[in-house]
């Protein structure tokens, strides 16, 4: 975290070495210079005052030992849910990646795929790579329906 501190932390669940609190307060904590966090533990065992310092109060606790001031570097406020979500499922080497094409002939129809070789890269990350080889080397069997709006096609597995 950078020295300076936004009203947005407050409120904030953090870990400090395995430890967790919540913030209630960002600021200056005088006569010691620099941006402090007040924290709540979730232990209050672990904390050291009420969340005042030299008879000001900077924040409330539940408990009277609740409370500790920590250096902003100190604390882990983790990984914001669209950082997570782009970490666990996009692949790191980027769109281009993703924009492979690949002709495959199914039958006498040519069909274009576009992004299997990422979804490939993922499977074998995640240990899926058997059922994966099984559905490149399977074949497709291609059914057609007529509906009064036009014709829809579906693909269907079947190993022979």
């Amino acid at each position: 975290m950078s020295d300076t501190l936004t009203a947005d932390v407050i409120g904030r669940r953090v870990e400090v070495n395995g430890e967790h609190a919540t913030v209630r307060f960002a600021g200056v904590v005088p006569p010691v210079a620099g941006p402090w966090l007040g924290v709540e533990w979730d232990n209050p065992e672990r904390g050291k005052h009420d969340g005042s310092h030299e008879g000001t109060v900077y924040f409330k606790c539940r408990h009277p030992t609740g409370g500790s001031f920590i250096r902003p570097n100190k604390v882990n406020f983790g990984t914001d849910f669209l950082t997570a979500i782009k970490n666990r499922y996009v692949l790191e080497d980027g769109p281009e990646e993703d924009r492979k094409e690949q002709i495959v002939t199914i039958g006498n129809k040519p069909v274009e795929t576009i992004g299997f070789d990422s979804i490939m890269k993922q499977q074998r990350c995640c240990g899926v790579s058997r059922g994966a080889q099984a559905w490149r080397n399977s074949t497709l069997s291609l059914t057609t329906f007529s509906f009064p709006k036009g014709q829809q096609m579906f693909s269907r597995q079947s190993s022979y």
